[in-house]
């Protein structure tokens, strides 16, 4: 406790002392400035009253020993003399004495040193590239005098050269000697280094000596900066050149903030997101307000200037510890946690980007005497996206998906990881994110393995998975398991779709590094070596492109087969017999279809086979016929040729007349029938005709076609006679039982004659035979062991009946009869035509002229294109009329002469 309570009261004395030493002093006069430069030079060297108000006849600038400059950060500045002069006297040939800076004049040099050296001025802009070149030459100990001087490249060469008495003079132009150099220096502070230690920006390769070629214009006090000019060659020797360094004030170097990376990015693809993380620590003891911070992230154009980032093209985003999203600004650092954390992100542009982090940049708030670590910077290495080569997909005709693996890239791919000059790799390399954007609208049921690492230090190889996908014909708007179909009317089709599948791969690597420790307040005593392993983290990405192609093929049929031709015509129209054949097409008996298609696993094998509907509705047309054939069962020469015969014997018993009664006469013999007028004479005959029909129909009914053929052949028959009979009554009547002076026609719908008696007699005899048209929709990949009967491969596309083989050759295309049933109807009527059956008497009219007169059995004509709703209406023909049957009846004479 009684420790705790020294070390409490210690502080709280120290703590005034702690918050001066932290922060800037400000001088109420320049004599005031004056004499603590000059309290800190006679402690050091031992020099009294180093600084004076004048010397010779030159004026100490009273504002600049008070207020200083921007330059130097507002902290005094021992200069006298006219800047306009000491420019003058320093600049050579060819070169500016006074440049715009920032729309302000800066001369060369701001005056004369306490030592009558001119006193450069740092913020004059440089005459040349040298100041930034790695090649450069330095001048040791300029002060000697000598014309032999020793160059020291920063390549680590040492060059021994002999100085012109003119470019020794422009040395001399710019320096005095005074009693700051190295050997001095040493023998009263013990360290040749001890201003120089301080200097801001000191080459590399010179840091460890660069007291041998600084020399000191205005020393480094507590709180005053100091300044020194140092001499070089580049490009050649041609031109001396000088540099002005800054070196820091004592109360800088204490206390002090380093920043150092936390996550560092490495080599990242275009259009990525970077995140880069950095850890500011305080070494300060008291909590720390409104400590400044920037963030300066820039690219470079052709002409390799800065260019700051475009925070809105590439979504440039800050946040720290206090959750501000500045990219500067301020911010607390307590005492207590001694540490806070920046982060800047954004999307990687097509070009390297350089970032750079700054806290307490001018190291005034708090003082700092070291700024070397309130600075870090790195360069992140765009890397181009990995674009492979398009793959390509193909769903064939008759597939309907297909499983396909694609790489996400030719190749592995090397990741390019970062991490400080001091650090080391802690860890191994592993996946801190994979994103894999798939275009789920055509990709399904994904499935994306995972990366493989192989570590090899500040490179990672990355070996990426494949991508296993789903691609379905119904995404390209061809979908014919739902009726929907794409192309048209025979015609083809290649749908592409170019897919890209983009993917980030993050690699994560820990690294370790060395910083001063600011966990404790004494190390020695606590057992702390004065530095602590702090952690941070390489990332790196890559991202590419995987980009494939699907070429969906397209076909879904022809609306149009090649049909065959039936005829439609009446074949032998009773040309030569009393026969007649009549062929036609059926009404197209409408059908549905089903097609095959598949789906293709991964190696492209067809697989799951299935049946979806045909786009076309497909038509069942045959032949259809109907044949006719006429016979004459008895004619009426049969009939009457008993009659005849008597007559022409002579016969007088009447039993012999049992038809008619023709006449005896001898005379009368020449003709074939002759007769007498009153006599009977009876109609007679017997005729038939036998129809078959083949048609096709979807149903076993009774066919319309055959049974309106039976009628209208039916309807022909005509029994013509122009005989005159007598009635009931005595009156003079045609067959008909019409006018005497027509001709007597008799039909099978007007079938009576004289006294209401019924002459035609019409029997009908009829019978069918059904056949189911067979067919077989199991898939075949040979027509000819397809089952289905011909007739429907006649009227389906994909076979070479329907002169389509090559839909299937080329697409896999064959069609299948979805379902319905087509039969073969064979109907067959007989009809017999049988005149006057019961014999009945008709008896000629006695006063008969005498003359020719004819009977006649006939076919009348039958138009077939005015049946109407007959599939064989479409014949523009007519089934024409024919003469079955015909007698000559001559008349000689009458009943009245026999009588008499």
């Amino acid at each position: 406790m009684k420790r705790i309570l020294c070390c409490i009261i210690l502080l709280c004395i120290l703590a005034p002392f702690l918050l001066m030493n932290a922060y800037a002093v400000s001088y109420k006069s320049a004599k005031e400035a004056i004499d603590d430069a000059n309290d800190f030079i006679f402690q050091k060297m031992g020099y009294e009253n180093y600084y004076l108000f004048k010397i010779g006849n030159m004026d100490i600038n009273e504002k600049l020993a008070q207020y200083g400059s921007e330059t130097f950060y507002n902290r005094p500045v021992f200069v006298y003399g006219d800047s306009v002069e000491a420019s003058k006297r320093t600049t050579t040939g060819g070169r500016d004495i006074v440049k715009k800076v920032n729309g302000k004049d800066e001369y060369r040099a701001l005056g004369y040193a306490v030592d009558g050296s001119v006193f450069p001025n740092p913020a004059f802009l440089y005459d040349n590239e040298g100041h930034a070149a790695k090649d450069k030459k330095w001048v040791k100990e300029p002060w000697n005098g000598k014309n032999i001087k020793y160059l020291y490249g920063e390549d680590g060469s040492i060059i021994k050269k002999t100085l012109s008495d003119s470019v020794l003079n422009y040395i001399k132009n710019w320096i005095q000697i005074n009693g700051l150099t190295p050997t001095e220096v040493e023998a009263w502070t013990g360290k040749r280094n001890y201003f120089v230690e301080n200097a801001v920006g000191v080459p590399e390769k010179l840091k460890n000596n660069f007291e041998d070629f600084l020399y000191i214009i205005q020393p480094p006090t507590e709180h005053a900066w100091g300044l020194g000019i140092a001499f070089y060659y580049w490009n050649g020797y041609n031109n001396l050149n000088y540099k002005s360094f800054l070196i820091k004030p004592f109360d800088m170097v204490a206390d002090d903030l380093d920043v150092g990376f936390y996550t560092i990015p490495g080599s990242v693809t275009e259009g990525s997101k970077v995140l880069v993380a950095v850890k500011v620590k305080s070494h300060f003891d008291i909590d720390l307000e409104n400590v400044s911070f920037k963030w300066n992230i820039t690219t470079k154009d052709s002409d390799d200037k800065d260019i700051p980032l475009d925070a809105g093209k590439y979504e440039l985003q800050f946040v720290d510890s206090a959750d501000n999203n500045n990219q500067s600004g301020t911010i607390n650092i307590s005492a207590k946690y001694k540490e806070e954390f920046f982060y800047a992100q954004f999307k990687m542009p097509d070009r390297d980007v350089y970032i750079e982090f700054a806290i307490n940049e001018d190291g005034k708030n708090p003082v700092e005497s070291n700024m070397e670590n309130n600075t870090v910077s790195t360069v992140v290495k765009a890397e181009k996206p990995i674009n492979m080569a398009v793959k390509k997909y193909d769903l064939p005709y008759y597939a309907l998906s297909r499983e396909i693996s694609y790489p996400l890239a030719d190749q592995n791919i090397v990741v390019n990881l970062k991490k400080p000059g001091s650090g080391w790799w802690s860890g191994n390399a592993k996946v801190d994110a994979f994103n894999v954007d798939i275009d789920t609208k055509f990709l399904h049921n994904y499935q994306v393995g995972s990366p493989v690492l192989e570590d090899e230090e500040d490179d990672v190889i990355v070996s990426l998975p494949n991508v296993r996908a789903k691609i379905q014909r119904s995404d390209f708007g061809d979908d014919p398991e739902n009726k929907k179909w794409l192309a048209g009317n025979n015609s083809t089709d290649i749908l592409t779709a170019a897919l890209k599948t983009f993917y980030d791969v993050f690699v994560l690597k820990e690294y370790k590094y060395e910083t001063k420790c600011n966990r404790h307040e004494d190390c020695e005593a606590e057992g702390c070596s004065g530095y602590v392993k702090e952690t941070g983290y390489a990332r790196g990405s890559r991202s590419g492109t995987a980009p494939i192609e699907v070429n969906t093929y397209v076909y879904n049929g022809k609306k149009d087969l090649n049909k065959k031709q039936y005829e439609n015509k009446i074949v032998n129209n009773y040309d030569k017999d009393f026969k007649a054949r009549i062929l036609w097409t059926n009404s197209p008996i409408k059908f549905n279809v089903i097609r095959y298609m598949c789906d293709l696993d991964v190696n492209g094998n067809a697989i799951n086979w299935r049946a979806v509907p045909g786009k076309y509705e497909r038509e069942f047309v045959q032949q259809c016929s109907a044949d006719i054939d006429w016979n004459i069962a008895r004619s009426m020469q049969q009939d009457y040729e008993q009659a005849r015969k008597a007559a022409r014997e002579g016969k007088q018993d009447k039993s012999f007349y049992n038809k008619a009664v023709f006449a005896t006469d001898k005379n009368l013999q020449r003709y074939d029938y002759p007769i007498k007028s009153g006599y009977y004479f009876n109609p007679t005959g017997t005729y038939t005709f036998e129809i078959t029909t083949v048609t096709y129909k979807n149903n076993q009914n009774d066919t319309e076609e055959h049974k309106k053929l039976v009628n209208a052949l039916v309807n022909s028959f005509r029994y013509e006679s122009n005989l005159i009979y007598v009635d009931d009554n005595g009156n003079p009547v045609n067959i008909a039982n019409g006018s005497y002076k027509t001709l007597g026609v008799l039909t099978a719908a007007k079938n009576t004659g004289i006294g209401g008696k019924k002459l035609i007699s019409v029997n009908r005899d009829y019978k069918k035979v059904t056949d189911e048209i067979y067919y077989d929709s199991k898939r075949t990949e040979d027509e000819n062991k397809n089952g289905s009967h011909d007739f429907w491969k006649m009227s389906m596309e994909g076979y070479s009946l329907s002169g389509s083989l090559d839909s299937y050759n080329k697409y896999k295309y064959r069609e299948y009869v979805a379902g319905g049933k087509v039969f073969k109807i064979t109907e067959t009527t007989k009809v017999t035509f049988i005149i006057n059956e019961g014999n009945a008497k008709f008896y000629t009219h006695p006063k008969m002229p005498d003359g020719e007169y004819y009977i006649t059995v006939r076919l009348s004509d039958i138009d077939l294109s005015k049946m109407s709703g007959m599939d064989y209406s479409s014949i523009k023909d007519v089934l024409k009329g024919v003469i079955l049957d015909r007698i000559k009846v001559n008349v000689k004479g009458s009943i009245y002469g026999d009588i008499s």
